[in-house]
């Protein structure tokens, strides 16, 4: 869950934020004054910041210069008043992302910082691809060493110099939004912006602003004229991920501009030409949306100009010494930790796990790992996603196709008629004790505060409270 941090000097105000984010999925913090501000931005390092532009004794223009300081790529979205836009003008100018004018509409300032978490994180991935590829497509090895993945990249060389436009077909967690950044910056585009939107987040009543943009009046909120997403990669590339989410009327339009190389802002008259690469994304398969009625048969033979079927991690278990290797030496270096490897029985244990969540649980949990190793990624520190779903009661856990090391078996329980289970119930059992230490170091070390304990471990509150109920953990701290 990513932690924001809420400045303003009205409690009101901050209580009423912190439970629209609250509602959105997010932590927050919230403090009333720019000096607190800065010393919680030291020491919880919050993904984003919404930072009231008149506060007493520092104003927000100031906090935000100090911020940037600290942090050059934290994203802080402004709270401005009406009679403040050219303050906010102003702000934007020294690094802000966006500002929201009070009163402000809950769903468009959730939009709005969802759009500022994206923009960082893409930002950061762009610098972390050209650090790894040189800009140099020799580099791309550090996705995989496989025949899957390398038929990939080889379509993305192919495909990315075109101006086709390229569907990306694969489970969530394959890595589409890199193949994305991949066609973009091996296209001749490189210089122009890839500007990407998540069509399943969006709020529907919201796609379609979020995509087209909106003149100042064109509904009930829109305060001044803004661009869309479509307008802002002008020249370059817009990937569409989840398109499959589109609404309907949002994909009529889209189809159009597609035809048209033009289209009108909401609540605008005015035509704006527009020169933009398409790259999408879809975890479901979008011919069988089509047969379902529930995507455009028109839209989709328009998209169906290249298809890249990304494999799933389970298919290619070849890459994994690779993938783990790249995502230690990126933990170490966030965390400042000096992890030298993994040990052959951790590196067995990850080979024998069915990674339902693909690449990107396999970097949460190497990130976890390195966070709970001292020298070398052993077994117990493996903590992986499936153990964060309900899982599957006794018996089950064959059907669904986990293997017994992360079963929801009992610490004394066998792993199966037939399976050899020695190794892996050893192994189960020395998780469960290390999970059991590490939750009750992290309880004691929070004062028995389970939200700040979860997070410490990189784990959803919920999953904490489960883990505690399984593991017999009553104490609080």
């Amino acid at each position: 869950m990513e932690k924001l941090l809420v400045v303003d000097d009205g409690k009101d105000m901050c209580w009423k934020m912190s439970n629209i984010l609250r509602d959105a999925g997010f932590d927050s913090i919230a403090v009333s004054d720019g000096k607190t501000a800065l010393q919680k931005a030291g020491e919880e390092s919050p993904a984003l910041v919404l930072l009231d532009l008149k506060m007493p004794r520092m104003n927000g223009i100031e906090v935000l210069k100090r911020l940037k300081e600290m942090r050059a790529e934290l994203p802080v979205v402004m709270i401005t008043a009406h009679g403040d836009i050219s303050s906010a003008v102003e702000a934007m100018r020294l690094g802000a992302h966006d500002f929201v004018t009070k009163p402000f509409n809950n769903d468009a300032l959730v939009l709005t910082i969802r759009r500022a978490l994206e923009a960082g994180d893409l930002s950061r991935q762009v610098k972390q691809l050209k650090q790894r590829l040189g800009e140099q497509v020799s580099g791309l090895e550090v996705m995989g060493e496989s025949p899957a993945i390398q038929r990939v990249l080889n379509q993305v060389k192919r495909v990315a110099p075109t101006t086709m436009t390229v569907i990306l077909q694969g489970e969530s967690g394959t890595g589409k939004d890199l193949i994305a950044q991949l066609v973009h910056h091996h296209s001749p585009r490189r210089e122009q912006p890839l500007v990407s939107i998540d069509c399943g987040t969006l709020p529907e009543t919201l796609m379609e602003s979020e995509l087209f943009g909106y003149e100042k009046g064109a509904f009930t909120g829109a305060e001044t004229r803004r661009e869309g997403r479509l307008e802002q990669a002008n020249g370059g590339s817009l990937f569409l991920d989840e398109v499959a989410n589109l609404t309907e009327p949002a994909q009529r339009r889209f189809l159009r501009v597609l035809e048209e190389k033009r289209f009108q802002r909401l609540g605008g008259r005015v035509w704006i030409e527009v020169d933009v690469r398409i790259v999408v994304a879809s975890n479901k398969p979008l011919r069988e949306e089509v047969k379902a009625d529930r995507f455009r048969e028109d839209l989709y033979y328009r998209l169906d100009q290249f298809q890249i079927e990304i494999p799933p991690l389970r298919s290619r278990r070849e890459d994994l010494p690779v993938l783990c290797q790249v995502f230690l030496k990126e933990a170490n270096t966030e965390l400042d930790k000096q992890i030298q490897g993994i040990s052959s029985e951790a590196m067995k244990v990850l080979l024998s796990y069915p990674w339902p969540g693909n690449v990107r649980e396999l970097k949460n949990v190497m990130r976890r790992a390195t966070l709970m190793a001292m020298d070398q990624i052993l077994p117990e520190h493996l903590l992986f996603e499936a153990e964060k779903q309900t899982l599957p009661a006794p018996g089950e856990a064959q059907q669904a196709g986990l293997p017994s090391l992360v079963s929801a078996d009992g610490p004394g329980s066998d792993a199966g008629d037939g399976d050899p289970a020695p190794f892996r119930t050893a192994t189960r059992r020395v998780k469960e004790e290390a999970e059991r230490s590490m939750i009750l170091k992290a309880l004691a070390e929070t004062q028995g505060n389970k939200s700040q304990a979860a997070h410490r471990l990189g784990l959803e509150r919920s999953v904490l409270y489960y883990k505690m109920r399984r593991l017999g953990i009553t104490r609080h701290g």
